[in-house]
């Protein structure tokens, strides 16, 4: 789903309002969970995977339970390289695991993208579960679309949404439930405009789910996400490296 057109002044800070209503989701739309969305978007494509190690005590059982992205990627892309800024993590997975296309780089620094990536056109970038982390997403994604937009046409970015139906439950018990590391709550129009003064544009956006096994069986939980599709756990938003390319 796009956004309103007359939302992207204030996104470029060419206007203001106190009280913007923003139009987020439309009822029954397609209930799909990040993992499947994610997958299904990638293949066939050349893609470039950030982030690629998860968490490295949980990978292989997450291998084992078939939701450790790096591979269901590889399973569907036409082709793939990881990248992690954890050096030690990818010598071990390449060592115990096998995987050969995951690479150390730090996309923030000045060098220049190793020749992994330099060496071809990439057709999307995969941002799963990342930009929360973030000190500052602004100069994150300003510093990542300057250091790669040469090399990757679009970009594929996965957060946990602030409007999660799990969040309202917790707030009602007084409770907010977080991922410790976590130094930011998204919704569509925060990641955008976030996305907008880095320099990307052309947004597309869903609400999914966390995982394959979320509201398997709670039913009402279900009818809910289900016919209001804001409520669900996770937002992805893909966008162009070059605001004006078509």
């Amino acid at each position: 789903m796009e956004l309103e057109k007359e939302v992207i002044p204030y996104l470029k800070d060419e206007k203001f309002s106190a009280g913007l209503s923003v139009k987020t989701s439309m009822p029954q739309a397609k209930l799909i969970n990040r993992l499947d969305y994610i997958c299904d978007y990638a293949k066939g494509k050349k893609i470039i995977h950030v982030g690629c190690l998860d968490h490295l005590p949980l990978i292989e059982k997450k291998i084992r339970s078939g939701t450790w992205l790096h591979k269901l990627l590889d399973e569907v892309a036409k082709k793939q390289v990881g990248i992690d800024i954890n050096k030690e993590g990818i010598e071990k997975v390449k060592k115990t695991l096998g995987y050969e296309n995951i690479f150390f780089e730090d996309i923030l620094s000045d060098e220049p993208p190793g020749e992994f990536i330099s060496q071809e056109n990439w057709d999307l970038m995969i941002l799963g579960e990342i930009l929360e982390h973030v000190n500052n997403p602004v100069e994150f994604l300003i510093k990542l679309r300057l250091k790669y937009a040469v090399y990757v046409r679009e970009i594929l970015i996965s957060v946990p949404n602030a409007f999660a139906l799990e969040n309202f439950l917790y707030a009602l018990r007084h409770i907010e439930c977080i991922n410790t590391d976590h130094r930011s709550w998204f919704s569509i129009y925060t990641l955008t405009k976030n996305l907008t003064l880095a320099g990307f544009g052309s947004f597309d956006f869903d609400f999914v789910t966390s995982y394959p096994s979320d509201y398997k069986n709670i039913s009402f939980k279900k009818m809910l996400i289900n016919k209001y599709p804001s409520l669900r756990s996770t937002i992805v938003v893909n966008a162009r490296f070059n605001e004006h390319e078509p």
